[in-house]
């Protein structure tokens, strides 16, 4: 709990325009940001510190919006989170597919290439929706540390200790945060879904 205060009370400082508390901040959680960029770009090492990098810029522009309501390391996360899904949708922009088959003289041919379809049958789709909606509106029965806890594992898949790192909390209290979360999620979703 020392911990957080230290990163909120050095992010409210840095928000202040203090940049020996932003570099300080920046030196106290460039492991943890790199591991969740890390995470996010697929183990690349080179898009990872390249998304790092971003997040940094991000956060320093965000800085002065920090109030401290929150803990610092859930505010940084969330900027980390934003900052992944910004550079994915960036990267899907920009892949494209041909399915221009070529010759073995290596050109092109009039070959066609066979898709497999994937996608979802509607009555399959209509149930994913479904069951979306019931785990989202069972989340909202959560209170904040528990939903966040259960974000971070199920959603993002991080590591209990990844958790800890992320939260800045004991690995004992991620564990006990999440069985508290299963139970009350199970129990929400049985009630009120059918799912049981």
């Amino acid at each position: 709990m020392e911990e957080r205060d230290k990163l909120t009370e050095l992010a409210l400082k840095a928000a202040a325009g203090d940049e020996a508390a932003f570099e300080e901040l920046v030196y106290q959680t460039e492991r943890t940001v790199y591991n969740m960029a890390l995470r996010s770009t697929g183990g690349n090492e080179h898009d990872a510190s390249d998304l790092s990098q971003e997040i940094y810029i991000k956060l320093w522009r965000s800085l002065p919006g920090f109030r401290g309501e929150s803990s610092f390391g859930t505010w940084l996360y969330r900027i980390v989170q934003n900052a992944a899904a910004d550079r994915a949708r960036k990267a899907a922009r920009g892949r494209t597919v041909s399915l221009t088959l070529e010759g073995e003289d290596g050109e092109e041919g009039r070959e066609e290439a066979e898709i497999c379809d994937t996608a979802p049958t509607p009555e399959e789709a209509v149930l994913e929706d479904e069951r979306s909606k019931a785990v989202y509106a069972a989340l909202d029965g959560l209170t904040e540390n528990h939903r966040e806890i259960v974000i971070l594992r199920y959603m993002d898949g991080f590591s209990v200790m990844e958790i800890a790192d992320i939260l800045n909390i004991d690995e004992g209290t991620v564990k006990s945060r999440l069985f508290r979360a299963r139970e009350k999620l199970k129990k929400i979703l049985e009630k009120g879904n059918g799912f049981g």
